[in-house]
């Protein structure tokens, strides 16, 4: 979404990322090229030899996950780093599989980027730009991460609570399925996304089976953008029992349509969800209380469309053009700093 803004404002954009089965190497996409090299982990090595071809750039803007690109610092020219939030080390274990490989990784991420890197950095919530200082991090500026805000709708709401994917551990949705286990019986719950693993996916079924949910909850797999949205706009309530996020972007989404987010008290989510306003937060791991929260706004509709308000009006800030007017801010400050 920046990019496509970038280049619609006349910046040259190249974008490099990893390649994908069936990918073009390259492509032009909303005014601005898409260059894909290697895959998820050789891309760290081949990105490099992508950017001497691009080295009279006057800007890299390097999005970390994680592992970072650190021989951009070998490139001259000013940059800006940007972080969506510092991966917990849970996740990364879960993530790369090998524990020593794992302990690299967080490594990287903690003490060895932090220690070289000294440019602009962006990154999309106060929870996160706390911790990249507290890493050592200098120089760090919030900028709204956007979301694509939907139509107004009068879908009429249904029983139905929504857990959003991806299904991974760390983003705990056997804590929202016990939450859930507490609403009356004409509830239905329906979560979606790709599963951590084939044993992850037959955890949680089993977990259904085990509370007696077997009838209640739905499990939809990848689902397409559309078919998110509809599921939005008929949901009554959102769970998002993550122990860490970034900023919180399905919480945001949810909250987009008028739905209610019912959330651990953690990093992310205390940014994106507006306690009392917008939905309820609850101590991380208390599931009982998540789902007493979810029973009284099952019970009380009264509250619920005053938090269903809340968070409509709140999403309206986050709207994708205000986001890349502060983004640009960031761009324009670093080249004046240049010249």
């Amino acid at each position: 979404e920046m990019a496509k803004r970038l280049a619609s404002d006349g910046y040259r954009v190249v974008f490099i990322s990893a390649r994908f089965p069936g990918s073009e190497r390259e492509e032009k996409y909303s005014g601005y090229t898409i260059r894909r090299i290697g895959n998820l982990k050789t891309v760290y090595f081949f990105a490099f030899f992508e950017l001497l071809r691009v080295r009279g750039a006057p800007l890299i803007v390097e999005s970390v996950n994680a592992i970072p690109f650190l021989f951009t610092l070998l490139f001259p020219v000013k940059k800006v780093r940007v972080f969506y939030h510092v991966v917990p080390y849970s996740a990364i274990r879960e993530k790369v599989g090998n524990p020593i490989l794992s302990r690299v990784v967080n490594f990287l991420q903690l003490a060895v980027a932090p220690a070289l890197y000294r440019g602009k950095v962006v990154t999309i919530s106060r929870s996160s730009m706390l911790e990249l200082r507290a890493l050592g991090y200098r120089d760090v500026r919030v900028v709204k991460l956007g979301i694509d805000l939907p139509a107004p709708k009068r879908a009429p709401r249904e029983n139905l609570v929504v857990i959003p994917g991806p299904l991974k551990p760390w983003k705990h949705p056997d804590m929202g399925i016990k939450a859930f286990a507490a609403l009356p019986g004409e509830f239905r719950l329906a979560l979606f996304g790709n599963y951590e693993s084939p044993e992850y996916e037959a955890y949680l079924k089993g977990l259904v089976e085990t509370l007696g949910l077997s009838g209640r909850v739905s499990f939809l797999g990848r689902i397409s953008d559309e078919e998110r949205d509809e599921l939005y706009s008929k949901a009554y309530l959102g769970l998002v029992p993550s122990e860490k996020e970034g900023w919180g972007l399905v919480a945001m989404e949810l909250q987009s349509h008028g739905v209610p987010v019912i959330a651990f008290r953690v990093p992310g989510l205390v940014d994106s969800v507006e306690d009392g306003k917008t939905g309820i937060l609850v101590d991380f791991g208390d599931f009982k209380a998540m789902g007493k929260a979810a029973s009284r706004l099952a019970r009380d509709r009264g509250e619920w469309e005053r938090l269903s308000k809340g968070a409509v009006e709140r999403a309206k800030a986050y709207g994708w053009d205000e986001c890349y007017a502060e983004f640009k801010g960031v761009l324009g400050s670093v080249r004046r700093r240049s010249g």
